[in-house]
């Protein structure tokens, strides 16, 4: 008898978790709730160091793709074309910040 007794407390348990359950279902969520980061791969875009180290790097678009242009062309940007730059540094608590921009051109298509 108390085995039974038992089994159905616990069935109502469940059914008061179920009720609940429902209930919270029906509730609006907030929108940043129903947000979600989508599962992106750069790997085959940027390269495993890039934002690793304090520093710029600089990415030309060329083709819709990113290229990483070399140091010494760090400011020379042409009007044709677009770019995003990338600066990496360390706070005050040694954590690395990074720091992102883009930049179109112009006459950029």
């Amino acid at each position: 008898i108390l085995q039974g007794m038992k089994d159905i407390a616990k069935d109502k348990n469940k059914q008061k978790t179920l009720e609940e359950v429902k209930a919270e279902s029906l509730k609006p969520k907030r929108w940043d709730e129903t947000l979600e980061k989508p599962p992106l791969d750069y790997s085959e875009f940027f390269d495993e160091v890039a934002g690793q180290f304090p520093g710029i790097t600089i990415w030309e678009i060329e083709n819709f793709l990113p290229n990483q242009i070399e140091e010494v062309a760090h400011g020379k940007f042409y009007e044709g074309d677009c770019y995003i730059v990338l600066k990496t540094a360390i706070d005050e608590t040694g954590s690395l910040t990074w720091e992102i921009y883009f930049w179109i051109g112009e006459k950029a298509t």
